[in-house]
């Protein structure tokens, strides 16, 4: 983030969000070691990140819970803890140290769970790819924050071109405009970023704030003040966020109710099986290693990125091999042990907008599952490479030289119904939130604002 807020209060007492602090540079320290602490290692990775699809095994629930506490690397962290440091202490003091836990935890598992949601927004691959961080329960107490100092002075400092600009203005203005760029950034389907998982924390944040707030601090849209006119004290009613702020803020959570909705609907689309592949090739003694993804209405969700693994699965899905067809017909899709197969085939695919028909060989060992899909293949490919020319604003393609390698083509895992097992329940679970969220904020701002 390039505007940084500047510590102005102390804060009272909140043992938990140091400890919280600690724990979660002490397990970076732990899982970056192999690293040099740069970087999560990618075996701390793969055991204890977010991935939403595996939400369809209770045994995988666990990530939920380890994901809040591992980092991608040492920028990852250090920003998380910052914000956490300047907003978790004045909200932990205000809600009590248990409360304050409990709303960091739930909003960092309900960030995973809008995570989950939204993934058909920013493209179905997202339901495979690896979360972590703390950043969906951090955004629960920035969201908690709003409400409890929305008029509260801020000191924030924007970075242009390595240049400081600093000035104060009220939390109320720099929350919601971090809160709108999480919602635009995700809609825009802009980098790697969790964007709705940040955005989900927060709106979880809200929620859970008037939902653990202690007695007192539902009190009331007023509060007592000191008056130096009269030199007593007086009852002053609470701005709260204020008409422009909190109509912007519904507005915004809105956004978010209508993306639930949208998810819901979309979900539909992926109730067939999607099967998850590795792919192994040798060529010229490189070995590559490489992972796709593939819906069986026909859709690649994700192609492997290396090259030799590219062209290999390409191909397979070009000719129709994936599926258990083939240019000649002649193979067996229901075949439950490999088959030897030796074949020779010109296939036609569209690239760029181009027909091109294109060799291909392939030789070796085949086998599909019980769904006619290619589950198993072992053997020697040669094929015809294609290359892509940037001519200006339009491409040329062209077919270049042969090329031969080895391929291992392996099913990994095979996920039924995504849709309706996982997109859906997340896309009900956010709703369920967004909707008492907006009435919270339309009707109890002033209620629970303590300025």
């Amino acid at each position: 983030m390039s505007m940084l807020p500047i510590p102005t209060s102390k804060g009272g007492r909140s043992p938990i969000t140091y400890a919280l602090i600690i724990v979660n540079a002490a397990i970076y320290l732990v899982v970056s070691y192999s690293n040099a602490f740069l970087q999560i290692s990618s075996q701390w990775l793969d055991f204890g990140s977010f991935i939403p699809v595996t939400l369809v095994e209770i045994s995988q629930l666990y990530r939920l819970f380890t994901s809040m506490f591992m980092h991608a690397d040492i920028f990852h962290i250090f920003f998380n803890m910052y914000f956490l440091y300047i907003f978790g202490k004045e909200v932990e003091s205000t809600m009590g140290s248990l409360r304050y836990l409990a709303l960091y935890v739930a909003s960092g598992i309900s960030a995973s769970i809008f995570h989950t949601a939204f993934a058909l927004i920013r493209g179905p691959v997202d339901l495979f790819i690896p979360a972590i961080g703390a950043s969906g329960a951090i955004s629960g107490v920035l969201g908690a924050y709003l409400m409890l100092y929305p008029q509260k002075r801020l000191g924030l400092c924007w970075f242009l071109f390595l240049i400081p600009w600093c000035f104060t203005t009220t939390a109320g203005f720099f929350l919601i405009f971090w809160f709108a760029t999480q919602i635009i950034y995700g809609y825009m389907r802009l980098g790697g970023t969790a964007f709705f998982a940040h955005a989900g924390g927060f709106a979880a944040g809200i929620f859970l704030l008037y939902t653990l707030a202690p007695r007192w601090l539902r009190g009331g849209e007023h509060t007592v003040a000191w008056d130096p006119w009269s030199s007593s004290y007086v009852h002053v009613r609470k701005r709260g966020l204020g008409p422009v702020w909190k109509s912007l803020l519904i507005a915004l959570l809105l956004a978010l109710f209508a993306g639930s909705v949208y998810s819901y609907i979309m979900a539909e689309d992926i109730r067939s099986p999607i099967y998850v592949y590795s792919i192994e090739t040798q060529r010229g003694g490189k070995l590559d290693l490489d992972t796709a993804i593939y819906c069986t209405t026909g859709n690649l969700i994700l192609q492997p990125t290396s090259d030799n693994p590219r062209i290999a699965f390409n191909r397979l899905y070009w000719s129709g091999l994936l599926t258990g067809g083939s240019p000649s017909g002649d193979l067996v899709k229901n075949s439950r042990e490999p088959m030897p197969i030796n074949e020779v085939w010109v296939i036609k695919a569209i690239i760029e907008g181009v027909q091109v028909r294109i060799y291909f060989s392939l030789s070796g060992f085949i086998e599909y599952d019980d769904a006619g899909v290619l589950k198993y293949l072992n053997g020697s490919l040669t094929t015809e490479v294609v290359n892509i020319f940037l001519l200006g604003f339009t491409t040329r393609v062209e077919k270049g030289d042969r090329i031969t390698m080895d391929v291992l083509v392996e099913v990994q895992s095979i996920y039924s119904n995504v849709g309706d097992n996982i997109v859906r329940p997340a896309a009900i679970t956010t709703a369920l939130i967004l909707l008492p969220t907006v009435l919270i904020v339309t009707k109890k701002d002033r209620e629970i604002a303590l300025i």
